[in-house]
């Protein structure tokens, strides 16, 4: 009863205010993690749990070093630790759920103590500020030897409910977010979360190709590397995230990377799981609840052409193609009338069906048109496009 006795600290839903910053943290009192009573040292994590992840942590990296892939493991500390003076000065002890055994192995990155501080987190929210992502990627990515190019970028703001500001039922607040990177990029995303009914089997896909780091990078962790995306798919080529704990060796094998990052939230080291006991990663798709008719043609291509060898030609075509969009896209259209056959009139009809903006969905549609002028389906969705932006 710590929290709820506190006269500076509100508990409710399941969400603790430290009040007059509204500060909100995930409380998890019986329930999930039940992080907060290994913070307070009520709870000592479990023998088992720490032996899984040393076993882990050292499967992972005997993988790498068998295949010579770049590794780094990242344990993203929790929001609580941020706030340890707060909290302190309310009196309310705060210690990490990390211990040394955990950091003492060979490429595991947890952040200095004295370096984590509140602004790496966003304050309606569980997870990292676009400040703390950068922090902690560009540590851990120089940790494993690779130099990170200065990437500038514009900040915006934008209202956010977070996932504990949601739980309270809280309005937005104002945060700063990334606007755009000032660089050349060429971002192109997929993701298998159309068909899913939860997490379970999450997979996004970032390909740019003006990347400054010409790598493939296979992400294994949870959602604070979803945060992330944004920022790494601005310096490597290819970013495949997956939601894992650990590395799943059949699809690192599969994909031949050239870095692979795994991580976790500091809260899930209470209850690690063995990688041994892991069922195969194809099996999440064996769910009655898939909708896999909702992943869409682009999806299904994209997935379908970067498992392939990287040396096939359906993987070449399929980069060729998404090289194509972004000259499109640079040209505003012009030089591409009446050039184009077949399968790239097919896939730049199915890329503008697949994307969210509205002027390039146009765009793509428009050169698909000149290429086809008599296919009823572009048509058709050319004229619905103009009507759209007419509006």
């Amino acid at each position: 009863m710590i929290f709820e006795n506190n006269k500076h600290i509100e508990v409710s839903r399941g969400v603790i205010k430290i009040k007059g910053i509204n500060a909100l943290f995930l409380r998890q009192k019986n329930s999930g993690q039940n992080q907060f009573e290994y913070i307070n040292g009520n709870k000592n994590i479990s023998r088992e749990s720490i032996d899984n992840f040393i076993f882990n942590i050292k499967e992972n990296n005997d993988f790498c070093i068998k295949n010579k892939i770049i590794y780094q493991h990242i344990i993203f500390p929790c929001k609580a630790i941020a706030y340890k003076q707060r909290f302190e000065s309310l009196g309310i002890k705060i210690k990490n759920i990390v211990t040394e055994e955990h950091t003492s192995q060979h490429n595991v990155y947890y952040p200095s103590l004295k370096n984590i501080s509140e602004e790496w987190f966003i304050i309606n929210d569980t997870h990292c500020s676009y400040k703390g992502y950068i922090k902690i990627i560009n540590e851990a990515l120089s940790r494993a030897g690779i130099n990170i190019p200065i990437l500038p970028f514009h900040l915006k703001k934008s209202f956010y409910k977070g996932d504990v500001g949601k739980m309270l039922g809280e309005k937005p607040i104002e945060v700063d977010i990334i606007d755009r990177f000032d660089v050349g990029s060429d971002i192109h995303s997929f993701t298998t979360n159309h068909v899913l009914p939860g997490n379970n089997g999450e997979m996004h896909l970032k390909i740019n190709t003006q990347a400054p780091i010409k790598k493939r990078v296979l992400l294994f962790g949870d959602s604070f590397f979803v945060g992330c995306l944004n920022y790494l798919s601005h310096l490597f080529s290819e970013v495949l995230y997956l939601r894992e704990p650990y590395i799943i060796k059949d699809v690192a094998n599969c994909l031949a990377p050239d870095i692979i990052l795994s991580g976790n939230a500091e809260r899930y080291l209470v209850n690690v799981p063995n990688s041994q006991t892991n069922p195969p990663y194809f099996t999440k798709f064996l769910n009655k609840n898939i909708k896999m008719e909702k992943l869409g043609v682009i999806n299904q291509i994209a997935f379908e052409s970067f498992f392939k060898p990287r040396n096939s030609i359906d993987y070449k075509n399929w980069i060729k193609d998404l090289e194509l969009v972004h000259d499109i896209i640079m040209n505003q259209e012009r030089d591409y009338v009446s050039i184009l056959n077949d399968s790239q009139i097919d896939f730049i009809r199915d890329y503008a069906v697949n994307i969210e903006n509205a002027d390039i969905k146009y765009m793509l549609m428009n050169v698909a048109a000149n290429n086809r002028p008599e296919g009823p389906y572009i048509k058709t969705k050319l004229n619905d496009y103009l009507l759209k932006l007419n509006k």
